[in-house]
């Protein structure tokens, strides 16, 4: 035999005795049962075990009954991790159809932890064959952990991965029938794979059910403590029906004029007989002088009370709830612009596509993060990684740069501290409206100190909002081009801000696994949502503004309310990071997507899956709803815009595998643009936007490359 034969060879059984008996008399001496300790040495002739436990590993007295508790002999042979792994899959493969769903899902932790304990005990060679040979089957659903874990080839680096303290800090839950729990039991028992016993032991949990085994789409593997909380989270009521404000607002967009000035005229008078009984009840008060008089039922608070309750008898349809924030109040000039693109809302269906503008941005060089356009179209921006932000006017005499011209007139600074608008042409030359030099004049933003990765609009488009790696959100002026505020509270980069759908406040995702809310009126956070087990890739409001929804590299969502900081809600289904989320304007329903390229629906009372989108051949950066929520539009790094029936979507029957490539409206791809952003405005367009990007196979010459402008062209296509 060979020298490594020899080194591979199992111990003697009286080695295997001794091994045991040193491992009891040390669990004897740590639980300080000194007298039974040294009667085992008597007896056994035990030698120190110093030595055994160092080769060991044994570093506690949790590892120590552990070991004793699942004693291998064979443990400090690297193949046994492998010849066990293989016997479980090899199993687990030839079960029957009814429990593989099942048993396939405790396959992955199961891998993940072997190849761990090979790292931990230092068979780095082993490990690495190990990954080599069983990573491939997991390349679907667990990429991106895969390739974290594949660059953990040491103890040191083990201590340093998030991935690894996710894995060996929380304890994966796996739910399964009775019986498949007995038969993957029953199998580990009679192969005597006190390996993966020892695995399964520690790092995951099984949750037992009753009844038939589940589907496989409902099977998933998570975090012990995230699984309870579900059953906790998801049993508290929620109100999604939207504001009693823009309830109203929308009861109005289909008035004729008479009607509006009847209603009007009704308004003017209620609020002077309003007036007149608080002068009257005022002077009640006065006259008993004891302060105890009781205001009057009124004839307009019975009919108040009535129309309430004809409204709630309405239906669900109806609903209607209060802000629990205060909200500032709406400007006259923003509710006529609003009430306007109501009533010019194109009606979309599958059978009228909405139209599709889209913003093309060339020689960025990859240096672009993201884009946003603002509600009219009017503005369109974008943050780059040399800590800029660049925003063009598409139209050159839009409110905003009207306001801008006044300002710079009107300011009197130095012309040097004047915002820099790039890409002008002669103010004595000729000006084309609309033209495409006019287009690619912009304004450049300074003021964060690192790359930009999120940018949003007010509904007023008075405000942009970026937030940076640098930690902070910064507020900038649309009129003036310049910085407002700057708020500080996370202490890693910022993935994400978002504007509020009233404005006024606004949300962050940070890499700091918290989300938090903000006004824009103060320098530092109102909330903070903390309960992700990973970064917080993006977030959005609940049309109500009562609720924020969360969408992280943990795999989940969370929801969450806005008055109490606590989550209402925990969705789990994805195998990757999230990173788009979107809600319906009735806000019973929210979409997500991300790394793992499906669109996938839930209902947020039940917190049930809906139904899937798959058609998407890279990761979903952007999805938004229509007005009339009858469209959901999705924009990927596949350079496609694609339209999906939200009607068909949201049937009892869309989860059939039969009816899973119907809801696809259509697909729009891009000449080798990545779509950054989709949104709908309120008049139900489309605005998509992205960077142009090469095609790997293009080699430009760098001479090329030096008489380029140093500035990005913006170009609209519809």
């Amino acid at each position: 035999t060979t020298m490594a034969q020899q080194q591979a060879a199992p111990p003697t059984a009286e080695a295997q005795a001794q091994q045991l008996d040193q491992l009891v008399s040390q669990y004897l001496r740590k639980k300080g049962y000194m007298r039974a300790e040294m009667t085992l040495k008597e007896e056994a002739g035990l030698q120190s075990i110093e030595g055994l436990t160092h080769n060991l590993h044994l570093l506690n007295d949790l590892n120590v009954a552990n070991y004793i508790m699942f004693y291998n002999p064979n443990e400090q042979y690297p193949s046994i991790w492998s010849e066990s792994y293989a016997s479980l899959k090899e199993w687990v493969e030839s079960s029957l159809d009814m429990y593989k769903p099942e048993l396939m899902a405790i396959l992955f932790p199961v891998f993940v932890h072997c190849y761990l304990d090979l790292v931990e005990k230092g068979h780095s060679e082993a490990a690495r064959r190990f990954f080599q040979q069983n990573h491939e089957a997991f390349l679907v659903d667990h990429r991106d952990d895969i390739n974290r874990l594949q660059g953990v080839i040491t103890e040191e680096q083990m201590k340093e991965s998030d991935v690894v303290k996710l894995y060996r800090r929380h304890k994966l839950a796996v739910q399964m029938s009775s019986y498949s729990f007995e038969l993957l039991l029953t199998f580990l028992h009679d192969q005597n794979a006190m390996t993966l016993l020892s695995i399964i032991n520690r790092y995951i949990s099984i949750n037992v059910l009753t009844g038939q085994p589940q589907r496989s789409s409902e099977i998933r593997a998570m975090p012990n403590s995230q699984m309870e909380e579900m059953a906790t989270a998801n049993k508290v009521q929620i109100s999604w029906g939207m504001l009693d404000e823009s309830k109203k607002l929308l009861d109005r967009v289909d008035e004729s004029p008479e009607q509006r000035e009847a209603r009007e005229k009704e308004e003017k008078e209620a609020a002077a007989a309003a007036a007149t009984e608080d002068e009257e009840d005022a002077m009640e008060v006065d006259e008993e002088g004891d302060g105890k008089s009781k205001p009057k039922r009124t004839k307009k608070d019975a009919k108040a009370a009535g129309g309430a309750k004809k409204k709630r008898k309405r239906g669900d349809e109806e609903e209607t709830v209060k802000a629990v924030l205060p909200l500032p109040k709406m400007s006259d000039e923003q509710e006529s612009n609003i009430l306007t693109d109501l009533r010019s809302r194109v009606a979309l269906s599958p059978e009228a596509l909405p139209s599709i503008c889209f913003y093309t941005f060339f020689n960025t060089y990859a240096n672009m993060n993201c884009s946003a356009v603002s509600t009219d179209s009017s503005l369109v921006a974008a943050g780059f990684s040399d800590s800029t932000v660049k925003m063009w006017d598409m139209y050159r005499e839009s409110p905003t740069t009207k306001a801008y011209n006044n300002w710079v007139q009107e300011d009197g600074r130095a012309q040097k501290y004047m915002p820099v608008a790039h890409g002008a042409r002669d103010p004595n030359g000729p000006q084309v409206q609309g033209s495409a030099a006019s287009q690619n004049e912009f304004s450049e933003l300074v003021g964060h100190s690192q790359p930009v990765y999120s940018l949003s609009f007010s509904p007023d488009n008075r405000y942009l909002l970026s937030s940076s790696a640098d930690g902070t959100a910064r507020l900038w002026s649309t009129e003036t081009r310049t910085n407002l505020v700057a708020y500080r509270g996370h202490s890693y980069p910022i993935w994400s801000a978002q504007f509020s759908p009233v404005g006024f406040y606004f949300a962050t995702a940070s890499h700091d696994r918290t989300a938090r809310l903000w006004r824009t009126d103060q320098i530092f956070p109102i909330r903070v949502f903390a309960g992700h087990l990973s970064d917080v890739n993006t977030v959005q409001f609940h049309p109500n503004c009562n609720y924020i929804m969360t969408g992280s590299s943990d795999k989940c969502l969370r929801f969450w309310e806005v008055h109490t900081g606590n989550c209402v809600r925990i969705f789990t289904g994805h195998v990757a990071g999230i990173h788009a989320i979107s809600i319906s304007p009735d806000g019973r329903v929210a979409a997500s997507a991300g790394e793992d390229k499906d669109i996938i629906l839930w209902d947020l009372a039940s917190s049930k899956r809906i139904a899937t989108c798959k058609g998407h051949t890279a990761p979903v950066w952007s999805i938004d709803m229509s007005g009339d929520g009858n469209i959901l539009a999705s924009g990927s790094a596949d350079c496609s815009v694609r339209l999906w029936d939200m009607k068909m979507l949201r049937s009892p029957d869309a989860g059939n595998e039969t009816q899973s490539k119907r809801p696809l409206l259509g697909v729009y791809p891009t000449k080798h643009t990545p779509v950054f952003s989709v949104n709908f405005t309120r008049r139900n367009l489309l605005v998509a936007s992205g960077p142009y990007r090469p095609p790997p196979a293009v080699e430009l010459n760098p001479a090329q490359l030096v008489q380029q402008p140093a500035q990005t062209i913006l170009q609209p296509h519809t």
